[in-house]
């Protein structure tokens, strides 16, 4: 194995060590700044091995039929993708060590950033779509840490909330898609659904696996890029500190054009994915837009921009321009963690005299001297034949990004340029990015595996000079201000500002009736009907656990009831009237979820079901030991330094291990019950998983409620003995060490 192959470890080391030395109340400004900088010079080294693949991969955990394999990858993509993450994450490190200077927390704050970059840095060398989900659940969960740095801060625990839910939702999305993976090829290597283009998997529609595997992942992207229509976390984010802001637009979002471009098979097999994805990329491109125009706040106009890159994409992707959406992100990493870091710099030279018509006028004018040029290029290549669904499109684009570069350049100038000086700077300025463009093809070459995927699509032309009229409109409105109603203008208004009331949405579909289904259930749990209930579900699931045991005969029908107590269980834990019926419903949930995945057809084995009984039991004692005795009182110093004690600490570590994030016992059971579900019946595994993006509302519910208090509210103090550190701190062990290595323990008890 290439020692190269241990690079994630590297900036992940410095900040374990960092967050040592932070307990330690030391300096820790140097420690972390250094391993960044080592991880670059290494993929600065890497440049040598470009033109020479890589792959380590070792088996993870292996149960009946399903074999987890985890593989790393050192390619051209992975190099020069990691340049750009270490090359970022080590500037945003050296201004991260000024800018936090004087907060007492500096040091967990470079730490969590330190690890951040360890996770996107795993991510880029995943070489199967496993691995590259368990490096996406950790920059899901880095990026929580990050954004919830200011624990007490009742905007930025929100929006830290808000994001990790609907990545929760990406997250089982994408989980879904390797368990089907696994179910159809027997593995999750990127080009696995090759060979599964001609495998129906939807009755009474023409849906193959590929294409659900495809829109799966998809979905995962749209969470993780901000996409339309789960943008709403990503305005909200800007509570946290800027080198978070700056690292999270240049490296996080970015990821999902990554994660396109490796599985590009998918996109070049599947017409309706492809179009599936071009729609909801120019829908975000075009809405972003729309919501900038109401944004006062510069982070949330960078916000907003970052949703309309990532747009212009996923749009690149779905045309089979894999390499442009590469050198794309690369692009956008630069600039706009320069954006986010300069931004305070940026309103000093601002000015409430700017003349929005002047500058729509210069917009449009460039964009008709882009166009013509454009069109000339494009009728040499249709005389020569090359041109194709993909050059065409994205000349557009390329028109419109350059009308809006040359209208700032206009504006800074304050004079209008003559014609013939634009036409000369534009045509030379083509020439160069069409260079450009050409040499990082020759370095990143991704050819298509349908040779058709590149041609004239009337839908995606038509789409796209429908954006460009609407772009055209919004530049104008200002000029033509007169001609609307004062109505209509402030509808529109209303409408940007809130997010086309998307959010509003989401609240009053799903959230708020699962809230009033929870504070039912909660409050009929506590009188003689719903307790006599409440028993009954517990006989019933132990029953049904002593007869799988020695059975395991395969049962929809006790799988549906499974499930019905989960959710109701998960519901009442939502809206729990304290922390201890919090800590009995989800563990009684637990105990249903192993009996979903003991009936099932390719059902768990007993090893597993005392795996999981033994960790569900230990989280489940360790929080009942926790709160036997409890004070509630508020704690000024905690506040003033930004911290929690043991207390809180101990419960926040507890629930996330009940989550079922990767490196946790609950990981193994939750994608061994999904992958004995997919073998069962496909709706089912749908259910389970919205069960699970439940269990994520209710556990972030209570951490909120419980832990991140705001000023005016009691903080969660409570005495613990040296027997209950121990034990406390054993169960975290276990937990952990069987998620990391959990066929030992599972050979222990077979």
């Amino acid at each position: 194995m290439s020692l190269f192959f241990l690079l994630p470890f590297i900036p992940l080391s410095g900040g374990i060590l960092t967050l040592i030395y932070h307990f330690r109340k030391e300096n820790t400004n140097l420690l972390s700044n250094v391993f960044i900088f080592i991880s670059l010079l290494l993929s600065v080294a890497l440049i040598k091995e470009i033109g020479l693949e890589k792959n380590y991969s070792f088996l993870f955990f292996r149960n009946n039929d399903l074999n987890l394999v985890l593989k790393l990858q050192i390619d051209n993509l992975t190099i020069i993708m990691l340049l750009l993450i270490n090359f970022i994450s080590f500037i945003i490190h050296r201004y991260s060590t000024h800018y936090l200077s004087s907060d007492v927390t500096q040091g967990r704050f470079m730490a969590q950033l330190s690890i951040l970059t360890a996770a996107v840095s795993f991510l880029v060398m995943s070489g199967n779509l496993l691995t590259a989900f368990i490096a996406w659940q950790f920059i899901g969960l880095s990026l929580y840490l990050l954004l919830n740095h200011y624990h007490y801060d009742d905007f930025a625990n929100k929006a830290a909330k808000k994001k990790f839910i609907i990545n929760r939702l990406g997250d089982l999305s994408f989980l879904s898609a390797v368990i089907l993976c696994y179910k159809y090829s027997g593995n999750s290597d990127f080009n696995c659904i090759i060979s599964l283009t001609n495998v129906s998997i939807l009755p009474f529609t023409t849906f193959q696996v590929g294409d659900v595997i495809g829109i799966l992942i998809f979905i995962a992207v749209m969470t993780k890029s901000a996409q339309f229509p789960f943008h709403i976390w990503l305005p909200d984010t800007m509570e946290t500190p800027t080198p978070v802001s700056a690292i999270m637009h240049a490296g996080v979002i970015n990821a999902g054009g990554f994660l396109l471009t490796r599985i590009h098979s998918i996109l070049d097999l599947s017409p309706f994915t492809s179009n599936l994805i071009f729609t909801i990329g120019m829908i975000s491109i075009l809405t972003a837009s729309f919501f900038m125009l109401t944004q006062s706040d510069v982070k949330k106009q960078l916000a907003y921009s970052t949703m309309g890159q990532m747009g212009f994409m996923v749009v690149q992707c779905s045309l089979g321009m894999y390499t442009a959406a590469i050198f794309h992100l690369i692009a956008h990493g630069f600039f706009k963690a320069f954006l986010f870091l300069s931004a305070g710099n940026s309103l000093k030279h601002s000015s409430v005299n700017d003349n929005i018509v002047k500058k729509t006028s210069n917009k449009t004018l460039t964009l008709l001297i882009f166009f013509l040029l454009i069109l000339v290029f494009n009728k040499y290549l249709l005389q020569t034949n090359n041109l194709n669904n993909a050059t065409l499109i994205s000349s557009c684009f390329i028109a419109l990004t350059m009308a809006n570069i040359f209208s700032e350049i206009i504006d800074i100038e304050q004079r209008i340029l003559t014609i013939t000086t634009l036409v000369i700077i534009a045509a030379l300025l083509l020439g160069i990015y069409y260079y450009f463009s050409a040499t990082f093809f020759d370095l990143i070459h991704i050819q298509n595996v349908n040779v058709e995927f590149n041609k004239l699509d009337n839908y995606k032309l038509l789409t796209v000079f429908f954006i460009i009229i609407l772009q055209i409109l919004i530049w104008l409105k200002p000029q033509v201000n007169i001609f609307y109603k004062k109505n209509l203008n402030l509808y529109l208004y209303h409408l940007s500002r809130n997010k086309l009331y998307i959010e509003e949405l989401y609240r009053n579909i799903l959230l708020n009736p699962f809230r009033k289904f929870g504070d039912f259930i909660s409050v009929g749990f506590t009188k003689a009907p719903g307790i006599a209930f409440f028993l009954s579900m517990i006989f019933y699931l132990i029953y049904i656990t002593k007869l799988g045991f020695s059975s395991h005969k395969p049962s929809i029908i006790i799988i549906l009831a499974c499930q019905l107590i989960f959710i109701i269980l998960i519901a009442s834990a939502n809206r729990a009237l304290n922390i201890r019926r919090l800590n009995l419903n989800i563990f009684i949930a637990q105990i249903s979820l192993i009996d979903i995945g003991l009936y099932a057809i390719n059902s768990i084995n007993n090893a597993l079901l005392i795996f999981q009984i033994i960790n569900s039991t230990l989280i489940f004692l360790s929080l009942e030991m926790l709160f036997s005795k409890q004070l509630h009182f508020f704690n000024k110093t905690n506040l003033e330094k930004n911290t929690l004690n043991f207390s809180n600490m101990y419960f926040c570590i507890l629930l996330f291990l009940w989550i079922g994030l990767p490196g946790t016992a609950t990981f193994i059971s939750e994608i061994n019950i999904m992958y004995a579900l997919s073998n069962t019946n496909l709706i089912l595994l749908l259910i389970t998983g919205i069960g699970f993006i439940m269990l994520a509302i209710a556990i972030l519910h209570a951490l909120q409620e419980h832990v991140f208090a705001s000023k005016n509210r009691s903080c969660l103090v409570i005495e613990i003995s040296p027997i209950k550190h121990l034990f406390i701190i054993f169960t975290i062990l276990f937990s952990t060490f069987n998620g990391i290595n959990p066929s030992w323990l599972l050979l222990k008890l077979s």
